[in-house]
């Protein structure tokens, strides 16, 4: 039987239809900007080490400059009881220390072999803005080296933390524990803003 309506059919090769050169014009265009963003993300890649700001400062400076403050922690000018340390907007002074003190509470006690020494210090802000304190702000560095945070609150005149108006002032004191009769000790501060100092308790 003839079929007098045959399905008609094309025997064109691929190369030869509209569709085919279109991919490949469209295919092309997209490899050329593929091929510009990357030689461009390559430049500036290797450009990064060059740039800085305007003080001139560049990335390399920045993890050698890091090195350096950790080399220089608690290197500054050591002051001694009655001396006043200038630290950014605040002046520091070590008033006092009381050796072997003693807090009057019976559950608040240091451990066999150490004691509890009391420093009394006067902070005072000689800037017209407000200047924030805190007793985490201190450290006491024994004879062997090791550093301590303050051990207790209990103290009457705990220096606490807060804020000092312009030209305000605070006087308090801090209690650390330290092996007993150690009479190497180093009282350290450092507010991570404006710098530190270290004061001699010998």
């Amino acid at each position: 039987m003839t079929n007098n309506n045959p399905t008609a059919k094309s025997d064109r090769p691929p190369f030869k239809r509209v569709w085919f050169w279109v991919t490949i014009g469209i295919s092309f265009v997209f490899s050329i900007i593929g091929f510009v963003l990357m030689f461009k993300a390559l430049l500036a890649i290797d450009e990064i080490p060059d740039k800085t700001i305007d003080s001139g400062f560049t990335i390399d400076d920045y993890y050698d400059d890091e090195d350096d403050d950790e080399d220089d922690k608690y290197n500054s000018t050591i002051y001694s009881i009655g001396e006043t340390a200038r630290v950014g907007d605040l002046s520091i002074t070590v008033n006092s220390i009381t050796r072997n003190f003693s807090t009057g509470n019976r559950f608040d006690t240091p451990d066999d072999g150490m004691e509890y020494v009391k420093v009394n210090l006067t902070i005072a802000n000689n800037s017209k803005n407000r200047a924030d304190y805190s007793p985490f702000d201190f450290e006491l560095e024994n004879g062997d080296g090791d550093i301590h945070d303050y051990a207790t609150s209990l103290q009457d005149d705990h220096l606490g933390s807060g804020s000092l108006a312009a030209d305000g002032r605070k006087t308090g004191s801090l209690v650390f524990e330290v092996p007993a009769k150690d009479t190497r000790l180093t009282l350290h501060y450092d507010d991570y803003s404006y710098g530190e100092a270290s004061f001699k308790l010998y």
